[in-house]
């Protein structure tokens, strides 16, 4: 499999995860000290760096689309040993009452390990507002 679809796959994961706006994920993170959590993209898993296992919707996302684009591009999931997401939170940039609304800085670091290689993506989502009232749903 060329190099260059490897890229790709690291980017896209790096891409995906600055996108991401789940509430729920959102409000896990709020409730948690800044620091690292680290997605096992292939166990679909993900791990804060005080807190440890957290149930980030992210993490199954990830793996979700990890296998979907392998399965798309004909590459066997043997050829990965190992992907994974590094998402560095800080939340002290902009002071907030967190009791309403946290704000967010993240830096994204992907990593995929293929065929003996290793590719890397780096990513910054700035000013990430997430309002701690949940949305209004109903009548």
């Amino acid at each position: 499999m060329p190099e260059a679809e490897f890229d790709r796959l690291v980017r896209a994961m790096a891409h995906l995860a600055a996108a991401w706006r789940d509430y729920a994920d959102l409000e896990i993170l709020a409730g948690l000290p800044d620091g690292s959590v680290t997605v096992d993209v292939v166990a679909g898993t993900a791990r804060h760096g005080s807190a440890g296992p957290i149930p980030l919707r992210l993490a199954a996302e990830l793996k979700t689309a990890l296998e979907e684009r392998l399965a798309r591009k004909g590459i066997a999931s043997g050829e990965i040993q190992a992907a994974e997401l590094v998402l560095r939170i800080d939340t002290e940039a902009i002071l907030t009452d967190r009791a309403r609304i946290v704000h967010f800085d993240f830096e994204l670091e992907a990593r995929l390990c293929a065929v003996g290689k290793e590719y890397r993506a780096l990513r910054r989502e700035d000013h990430i507002w997430h309002d701690r009232a949940p949305p209004f749903t109903g009548a």
